[in-house]
Formats: C-alpha cells, sequence, structure tokens
C-alpha cells in the first residue's frame, strides 16, 4: 500500500520540477527582452530654441560672358573683372567665377595637386570638388552651349546653392 503513495509522490516531484523548469525558461525569456522605461525628464531636456541670425534674400546672378546663371545672397556684391570672369563679396563669402580659357588652364592644372573632398552633380554632370583655401571649394564643369570650361571657386556654405540653381543660357 506505501508503494502506490511513494510512487505518487516521486511522479508529483517530477511534475513540480517540469513546471518550475519550464516558469524559469519563460521568465528569463521576459528578463532579457524587457526594456526599462525611461522617465520622459531624461528624454526631453531643455534646450534653448536657435534665433534666426540675419535674414537674406536670393538674388540672380547672370554672367553674359560664360553664358549662365544661379542664384547667390542679396549681401554678395558683384566685382566685374573682366567680360569672363566675375567675383561675388560680402560677409567674408566670396564666389568667383571664370571662363577666360588661360585661366581655367592654369586652374586645372593647380587643382590636379589639391585633394578631391567630395564628387556633386551640377546641371548634370558628376564634378569632382577640391578643398581651397578660405573655406572653398573649387570645381571645373563644362558649359555644353559653349563647350567651355568654366572655373568655380565658391566658400564651402555656397556651393549646395550654386549646385541646385545653376542654368547655362
Amino acid at each position: 500500500m506505501q508503494k502506490p503513495f511513494v510512487l505518487l509522490a516521486l511522479l508529483f516531484a517530477v511534475l513540480l520540477f517540469m513546471v518550475g523548469f519550464r516558469y524559469g525558461r519563460y521568465v528569463e525569456k521576459i528578463d532579457k527582452t524587457y526594456v526599462p522605461v525611461t522617465p520622459v525628464a531624461a528624454i526631453i531636456s531643455p534646450t534653448q530654441i536657435p534665433t534666426p541670425t540675419t535674414q537674406f534674400n536670393l538674388t540672380n546672378f547672370t554672367h553674359v560672358g560664360c553664358k549662365l546663371s544661379f542664384l547667390h545672397p542679396n549681401y554678395l556684391i558683384e566685382e566685374k573683372i573682366s567680360s569672363t570672369e566675375s567675383k561675388l563679396s560680402g560677409n567674408s563669402q566670396t564666389i568667383f567665377v571664370s571662363c577666360d580659357r588661360q585661366t581655367v588652364f592654369a586652374k586645372k592644372e593647380a587643382i590636379v595637386e589639391l585633394e578631391k573632398t567630395q564628387v556633386a552633380t551640377i546641371s548634370g554632370q558628376k564634378i569632382p570638388l577640391y578643398e581651397g583655401a578660405k573655406q572653398s571649394k573649387l570645381f571645373i564643369l563644362t558649359n555644353p552651349l559653349l563647350g567651355r570650361s568654366v572655373f568655380f571657386e565658391a566658400h564651402t556654405d555656397l556651393v549646395t546653392l550654386i549646385a541646385k540653381t545653376l542654368e547655362f543660357k
């Protein structure tokens, strides 16, 4: 009569062990996937809202000799150097444009030794940009209407604006 109770007790002990083992695996799985809740104060920290420093409008620049145009900030003032070269300057930013064959040839020779920083697509042309002096980028592209090369030296902040708005006329 004691044998069935011992057998039942032994089976009950094995059952408790198996249930406990499976429950332990379930708890371990939950612990591995648990992500503690981050307090809202830690996520949102008070910061000062930036205010615009200066406002400026864009002005269209057209170079008749090179047959091109692009937008530039209105604080840049044009200094016409010749019929094939112009310089826009103001607020320590400059844009130099030249389609003079001698100037472009000399700049091509000088650019070869500079480090290529990136490649940009300007007017459908993949153009390498080179690092110039005083936070400027140098690049040369071809005017498809004239078949002549045009050299640009522009402040780094203005290159994107030129690239997006440059048109050949």
